[in-house]
């Protein structure tokens, strides 16, 4: 007969079976389906397994697509760690026509950038920074984003998204010499 009100050798094993046998077992094979999952979004779109993923989150393409403006941005000057990003016609986005926001600078490698440069809705000019001293070599990306006007993806904000063919990579050696990945510009 059961005995509610009593721990019994029954209800011990009964804990006994539930701790080190039940909940690690379900654990273990919800852990199995998660990695198959994972390996299921992986092989559908291998850009999830790419360490510049997170990095591209910010900017919505790099390829122009048909009848769009062309967007410019280059960088025209490097002195030490200092240098000067020309750009042009800043204005379509994956979101439509947008308020230029701000240049992003970032070391391709993490998620945060390193620099904010305020566009303030300027749509063409030039704006000079320089590395902060603690900057990691490696490869960087120079990218402009605005505001969309009319954005489509609700929420609290808009958010920035970088214009179409509005960014511009560069690696910083551990000497502290930048080299632009395609030659500097003037325009």
């Amino acid at each position: 007969m059961i005995k509610w009100n009593e721990v019994t050798w029954y209800s011990r094993i009964g804990a006994l079976i539930l701790f080190l046998g039940v909940i690690p077992a379900v654990s273990f094979y919800i852990g199995e389906q998660y990695q198959i999952t994972q390996e299921i979004v992986l092989t559908l779109n291998p850009a999830f397994s790419n360490p510049e993923f997170v990095h591209s989150a910010i900017r919505a393409s790099t390829s122009t697509p048909p009848s769009r403006t062309q967007q410019i941005l280059r960088i025209t000057d490097i002195e030490g760690t200092t240098i000067t990003v020309r750009f042009a016609r800043l204005n379509d986005t994956s979101e439509g026509p947008a308020t230029p926001y701000k240049i992003y600078v970032q070391n391709i490698s993490f998620s945060k950038p390193i620099v904010e440069i305020p566009l303030n809705g300027m749509t063409t000019g030039a704006r000079t920074f320089t590395l902060p001293q603690n900057a990691e070599p490696g490869a960087y990306s120079v990218i402009a984003t605005g505001i969309p006007k009319n954005p489509s993806n609700g929420g609290v904000g808009a958010g920035d998204v970088a214009y179409y063919q509005a960014e511009e990579d560069f690696t910083l050696s551990p000497e502290g010499v930048i080299t632009v990945t395609t030659p500097p510009t003037s325009y």
